[in-house]
């Protein structure tokens, strides 16, 4: 399974544990208006965990939408409740619960 994580914190790490320990594929998007954290957050993912299955990506909308493009098992968003209501239905489909 592949799971896409857009992150507005790196606290928000703590519900993708289980997914990683589970042997899934993540993809980690730190939030654009948090640079620092994401740098960091960046940097520690690829020092000290498997880069063949969790990355980072960083940026703002163009990069967030050329993910969301892409077809994912499940979705873990902890973003404002206005962009995600402005999501396409069939993605939202996708979204953890």
């Amino acid at each position: 399974m592949t799971l896409f994580v857009p992150l507005l914190s790196v606290v928000s790490l703590d519900p993708v544990v289980g997914a990683i320990s589970a042997g899934n594929a993540i993809v980690l998007k730190p939030s654009e208006m948090a640079p620092a954290s994401s740098s960091l957050l960046a940097k520690l993912v690829a020092d000290y965990l498997d880069s063949s299955c969790i990355k980072v990506v960083e940026g703002a909308v163009p990069e967030t939408s050329a993910l969301l493009e892409q077809k994912w098992d499940k979705i873990l968003y902890t973003g404002p409740l206005l962009i995600y209501n402005h999501l396409p239905s069939p993605l939202t489909e996708s979204f953890m619960s």
